[in-house]
């Protein structure tokens, strides 16, 4: 898996797009891989690996999308202005790819589920979104069809802790509540059941049983 990063690195970005700095396109992609799910700024990318020009990171982005090792999903908001100017959560195309090239001392189970449910979506020709709160609750997917938020997802390992149980429910019943999300769902890795959570019902399934769906 490492030999065909450095391949797709060099074959079809450095030496496709004629890129002078290597280094940096080589270290903004790891650094991309091992950081699936998270929500990341051009200004941010920009300080941690030192580039120069906020247009050179845009640059870089574009081309390893293009190249197809990263997508972006953006966030919901029914202002456009706003939707613009808020930062993408970056999710890699290949999720096997990522695991294996990131810089992670432990496995963030998490982060490869949510990965996988990304690309499942996109698979399924889903438009697809994220979503934050004015109370700083996240939804970690939306889905959009036509004017309507059809199903609003969250992602995690286990519901057994209370802190992240409580997390996740409160991020779907704020969406239900903000957005009219008809349906709420949360992908564990193996615990199933419904719950009844302030009259509102939300699913909860694995990601296997998930994925054999549809």
């Amino acid at each position: 898996m490492e030999q065909y990063f450095k391949d797709i690195i060099y074959r079809d970005v450095i030496a496709r797009y004629n890129i002078r700095n290597t280094h940096e396109i080589r270290e903004l992609a790891l650094f991309l891989a091992s950081n699936i799910g998270t929500i990341q700024s051009y200004q941010n990318l920009q300080n941690l690996i030192n580039v120069k020009s906020l247009n050179t990171i845009k640059n870089y982005l574009g081309i390893l999308e293009s190249v197809y090792l990263f997508m972006r999903v953006d966030l919901f908001d029914y202002s456009v202005k706003r939707q613009i100017y808020n930062p993408s959560k970056i999710y890699s195309i290949d999720t096997a790819l990522a695991n294996s090239i990131a810089f992670n001392f432990s496995r963030n189970l998490g982060r490869l589920y949510e990965n996988i449910v990304c690309t499942e979506l996109l698979r399924r020709n889903h438009e697809i979104f994220y979503w934050k709160s004015k109370k700083d609750g996240e939804v970690d997917f939306l889905i959009k069809k036509g004017l309507q938020i059809d199903t609003a997802i969250q992602v995690c390992t286990s519901l057994s802790n209370d802190k992240i149980r409580k997390r996740e429910i409160d991020g779907l019943l704020e969406a239900k509540r903000a957005l009219k999300a008809e349906k709420l769902l949360i992908i564990t890795e193996d615990e199933e059941q419904e719950l009844t959570v302030e009259s509102e019902t939300i699913q909860v399934i694995p990601i296997w049983k998930w994925l054999l769906k549809e």
